[in-house]
């Protein structure tokens, strides 16, 4: 009985070190992370972003804007679109938007924006949200960092957007951004680092919001800009300007 009692305890503790091996290394990974983007910020302010990449796009959403559940069940017309698959998979290259701004415009203008993180030191993409929106996936250069950029403005299943990062990444795309309206939809998030939201959603901010391995991003209002900052380990975070 004394034999079985022992080996009882040992596995018990043995279970035990185990759950308290995963905890703690659970606990590094979250700390890992949560300190990468603190340091991404602090760097940000301080004025040191060498070794960052830095994706600056406009502005796209207005108070005015329903929400997204109000997209959702309101948008009847956008029904039409919901069967639709985003399957294309031809690239094509896009370094530099430099955006068109009406006479009158009185906002954040995304070239001083580049500028801004171009004297910081960062590698520098622009990219115009709404023409992601309407073409087909593509493949942006920003220093050593390779970018695969797609829309989905209908939805987009599994096995599409298993093939659509999958052909990105074969192009050698170090990190994935979707720009999609509304996360609904999205079938997965699998292999997706960042989703931009060009909608109102009450859901996310425009500094991000974590979902396992993809940092979800409500794009600013208009005149202001976004950016999405990648460290030199692919960590994502983002931030938003509204003026200079």
């Amino acid at each position: 009985m004394e034999n079985r009692t022992r080996e009882k305890v040992g596995l018990i503790i043995f279970f035990v070190l185990i759950l308290l091996g995963g905890a703690i290394l659970l606990g590094y990974f979250a700390t890992g992370l949560t300190w990468t983007v603190y340091a991404t910020m602090v760097d940000d302010t301080v004025g040191n972003m060498g070794g960052y990449t830095a994706v600056v796009y406009q502005g796209t959403t207005s108070e005015d804007e329903p929400s997204d559940s109000e997209n959702t069940s309101n948008n009847e017309e956008d029904q039409d679109d919901i069967p639709i698959v985003v399957d294309t998979m031809g690239l094509r290259i896009m370094s530099y938007y430099p955006g068109i701004y009406s006479d009158d415009y009185s906002g954040v203008y995304i070239s001083d924006v580049r500028d801004l993180y171009e004297k910081k030191d960062a590698e520098v993409v622009t990219i115009d949200t709404q023409s992601i929106l309407n073409s087909e996936p593509q493949i942006l250069h920003a220093g050593n960092k390779v970018i695969g950029v797609f829309g989905a403005k209908s939805y987009v299943t599994k096995p599409a957007l298993k093939k659509i990062v999958a052909g990105l990444k074969d192009k050698g795309a170090d990190v994935i951004i979707c720009v999609t309206k509304r996360m609904a939809l999205l079938s997965s998030l699998e292999g997706i680092d960042v989703v931009i939201l060009t909608d109102n959603s009450e859901e996310y901010s425009v500094t991000g919001t974590r979902e396992g391995d993809t940092l979800i991003v409500q794009a600013p209002k208009t005149g202001e800009a976004g950016v999405v900052l990648f460290s030199s380990n692919n960590i994502a975070s983002a931030r938003s300007i509204d003026a200079l």
